[in-house]
């Protein structure tokens, strides 16, 4: 068998299915809807708004998000395509498995197994950055070297990331349906802080802070700033934060009513 054949050798689809049929169908639209908004929340809300305001766009991050948002609604339009014309779960890896080979299966597993892994250092070192301040309002203040990753300000170890991580990953090794649970209550009080603070903070904006709205365009360190170059930039960053939709596909199999799921999902 040449390179090529055996590069585009496809999956058979009955091997996912097989798979799926052991999971516990325990996920309801709840449970889903939750996953979804809890992931694109935790990131784009939480964590890089003010990273990409900073370092690329300006007030324009705004203008970012929206770009984002149109962007990622597009491919969740192919997600529900391909979900339904290949009803089992995976999302991307196991699709690409199917349609054009293992090798490419091979890159996009790792792609995503990076883009997950990117996603919840963000969401980590955001958590972090929020409860340190909190702790140290207590008068706990943890050392330089717990408090920062390696090699930055001399930390060796974010300590409240790491632990945070730990603990969810231990939180979901137990199973879904409790996982799920906790995740449903934390995502409710996530909206509820931010429509808190949307309708606190809305007393209090000032106009001269969004003038410029889009900044100068320039070249930095951190890439471009500034100009629909810094749009553009704050673009590829935001974009992992939605990455709802891949959640709910690659946990789709775990669906109590699978169709009824989809019907409402459509």
């Amino acid at each position: 068998m040449s390179l090529w054949k055996t590069m585009t050798r496809r999956e058979d689809p009955s091997v996912y299915q097989d798979k799926d049929g052991h999971l516990k169908r325990t996920l309801t639209t709840k449970d889903f809807i939750g996953l979804g908004v809890g992931t694109i929340v935790s990131t784009s809300i939480f964590t890089l708004p003010g990273e990409i305001a900073a370092v690329h766009a300006g007030p324009a991050v705004a203008l970012s998000f929206l770009l984002a948002a149109v962007v990622a609604g597009l491919v969740a339009f192919a997600y529900a395509e391909m979900s339904a014309a290949m009803p089992f779960a995976g999302s991307a890896y196991s699709w690409i498995n199917v349609v054009f080979g293992e090798f490419f299966g091979w890159v996009a597993g790792w792609a995503l197994l990076a883009e997950y892994i990117i996603a919840v250092a963000f969401v980590g070192s955001g958590f972090s950055g929020n409860f340190r301040p909190l702790l140290a309002s207590w008068g706990l203040k943890l050392p330089a070297a717990l408090s920062n990753p390696m090699g930055t300000n001399g930390g060796i170890v974010d300590l409240c990331s790491a632990l945070v991580i730990l603990f969810v990953a231990a939180l979901v090794a137990r199973g879904v349906s409790g996982a799920a649970k906790v995740e449903n209550i934390m995502v409710a009080l996530k909206v509820l802080a931010i429509l808190t603070f949307v309708f606190v903070a809305a007393t209090a904006v000032k106009a001269s802070n969004l003038t410029p709205f889009i900044p100068e365009y320039k070249m930095t360190p951190n890439g471009a700033f500034g100009g629909w170059q810094g749009i553009y930039a704050g673009v590829s960053g935001i974009f992992l934060s939605y990455i709802g939709f891949d959640s709910i596909a690659a946990n789709s199999a775990e669906a109590k009513n699978l169709v009824r799921r989809c019907h409402a999902g459509s």
